[in-house]
């Protein structure tokens, strides 16, 4: 937003960039009428610390390209008089996927963060091409039904992933190392595409969810995996970390990664016995389980001092059975998330809406950082399958 310059005396001083000042000012104003529908142009200004002049000259421009619209909004306790006139940004859908090796959970979103369709697709091979063939037919059956074309598809998945490259460093559920993800998933879905760790993604969920967030939470991932060749069950706990309203990656992107499963397989064997078992189950073997597991995790979420943990995955779907020993075992305010199965997708989702609306100069060399207008306004490849608008 500001530049150095030097004057003809040589004193540096900086000025404004207004180029980059009018991108910032654009994206603040169209983001606000994304997360408030309905606000006025009067409300926009203040919130926003904008001049009128200036704030209904960008309005005007977005209305002209067709990124928002307006709207009649009469609320409760206005009687009479000119009904006041709202803003509403013109919605788009955005795919969130869950990626695990046997499945792939989806939730279709629109650009305010609602989900609109929710399921659930099983995987038969382990591989990028399956996981590609299914989600292209996912694509287009979702576009045929709602009518509209999908702008973008965002990924969450387990392992070590650079989303601002769209790179798996390492992902052993998914057998994918050091894999230039992203480019190859938008080489054949037409579509722009973000990938995120899958409890990063549980993560940025949550801070949708709360919005305009800047606190701090933990959100702890229950998965279990189970490689095609073998008849056995690898456990994985991922934690997404929400320091100040954003995520943690740290400088490699392993943070939340745990480098040594914290209970033994034998244990981990009797609790998934106990889990899948109809009726009554043993629950010593849970609660043993479970207070072995927050041994390991119990120092590290007082370490981060988050204001709440957040439970999903295998905790989610097992509540019934795991909440009684959770209680006893977990020392911090913590909640299971009410997003249910979908936790995952749909912070999938979120990612991608939140990352195409952070605001130009911002890192912009990550994927999609502030690139709000590319992928709203991007025209359907020759021969795609997507529906034009």
């Amino acid at each position: 937003m500001f530049v150095e310059t030097i004057n003809n005396k040589g004193v540096r001083h900086m000025t404004v960039n207004k180029v980059q000042e009018g991108k910032i000012n654009r994206s603040r104003t169209l983001n606000l009428i994304r997360i408030r529908p309905g606000v006025s142009r009067i409300e926009a200004s203040e919130i926003l610390g904008l001049n009128r002049s200036t704030l209904t000259h960008i309005v005007n421009d977005l209305l002209l390209d067709g990124y928002i619209r307006e709207e009649k909004t009469a609320r409760s306790g206005e009687r009479g008089g000119r009904i006041p006139i709202g803003l509403k940004i013109v919605e788009r859908l955005i795919l969130g996927i869950e990626w695990q090796d046997s499945y792939l959970r989806y939730s279709l979103s629109n650009l305010t963060g609602q989900s609109l369709k929710q399921g659930m697709m099983d995987l038969m091979a382990n591989t990028i091409s399956q996981f590609t063939d299914t989600a292209k037919k996912l694509i287009q059956n979702l576009e045929n039904e709602f009518s509209d074309r999908i702008s973008g598809v965002a990924l969450g998945l387990p392992g070590r992933i650079n989303p601002d490259l769209g790179r798996v460093i390492s992902s052993k559920p998914l057998a994918l190392f050091e894999t230039n993800l992203t480019e190859i998933l938008v080489e054949n879905l037409g579509v722009p595409v973000l990938i995120e760790n899958d409890a990063n993604c549980f993560a940025w969920g949550e801070i949708m969810g709360r919005r305009e967030f800047d606190g701090n939470l933990v959100c702890l991932l229950l998965q279990f995996h189970s490689p095609e060749s073998q008849q056995t069950w690898d456990q994985e706990i991922g934690i997404g970390i929400v320091h100040h309203g954003s995520v943690y990656h740290g400088s490699g992107f392993a943070a939340g990664e745990l480098m040594n499963s914290p209970v033994s397989d034998e244990l981990r064997d009797l609790f998934l016995r106990e889990l899948k078992e109809q009726g009554s189950s043993d629950m010593a073997a849970i609660e043993t389980y479970i207070l072995t597991l927050f041994k390991t995790l119990n120092p590290i979420i007082s370490a981060l001092d988050p204001h709440s943990v957040i439970l999903g995955g295998e905790f989610f779907q097992h509540s019934l059975k795991l909440e009684a020993a959770l209680k006893s075992s977990i020392p911090f305010k913590w909640s299971f998330s009410d997003k249910g199965l979908w936790e995952v997708a749909q912070g999938a989702s979120s990612f991608f809406i939140r990352t195409i609306f952070t605001l130009p100069g911002f890192n912009e060399s990550a994927l999609l950082k502030g690139q709000w207008e590319k992928v709203i306004k991007l025209k359907k490849n020759q021969g795609g399958t997507h529906v034009e608008r």
